[in-house]
């Protein structure tokens, strides 16, 4: 195989592969509005996708949010079957978006923030939410817990979805942090 014909056919898979991608996200929204997940006996969306279908949670997780935020920018769909934008840079303007909204109540423009975020790079599309919203920066860190906290805290998000609805491990955290700062708080005073 020549040089040219692996950069042909890695293109035409690169193209394959985006199209594939649009319609599983595609697919993901159109489950997730029938709660299929719980006809086949999985507690949410995303538990499905992990144990169901063998995604690593990241993949999942960052599928899901695509899937929403295309479902809310439908034009953004193109965009993503085009490279213009991709699931990382989708995946972290939502996150941005949802973190603005909780930050001040007001609704965010979602096609302004997917435009703002087209043809950059993950760490590029980072800079532009960070500019765009300077009082949503958070601090990153990863740690690893044995499987029992993660089913724990698993369960918590399902069990908490009534009060965060779609909210990622980071938010159940947070508000499980704060709801123990309170009581803990509550309890000093007695």
């Amino acid at each position: 195989m020549t040089n040219r014909e692996i950069e042909n056919k890695l293109s035409c898979l690169v193209k394959e592969e985006r199209r594939i991608t649009t319609e599983i996200l595609k697919l993901l929204n159109l489950a997730e509005s029938r709660k299929l997940h719980l006809e086949f006996g999985f507690s949410s969306l995303f538990d499905w996708l992990v144990r169901g279908f063998g995604y690593s949670e990241s993949a999942a997780y960052r599928r899901i949010e695509a899937a929403r935020l295309i479902r809310e920018v439908p034009e953004a769909e193109a965009k993503l079957n085009s490279g213009v934008v991709n699931l990382t840079t989708l995946t972290k303007a939502r996150a941005a978006i949802r973190a603005e909204e909780k930050r001040t109540g007001l609704r965010v423009s979602r096609a302004e923030v997917v435009r703002a975020i087209e043809n950059k790079s993950s760490a590029e599309a980072e800079k532009t939410l960070f500019q765009m919203f300077p009082e949503t920066k958070s601090a990153k860190f990863n740690i690893e817990v044995s499987e029992q906290t993660f089913n724990d805290l698993k369960w918590a998000k399902d069990h908490l979805s009534h009060t965060l609805p779609n909210a990622g491990l980071a938010e159940v955290v947070a508000h499980l942090a704060i709801q123990f700062r309170t009581s803990a708080a509550k309890n000093r005073r007695v």
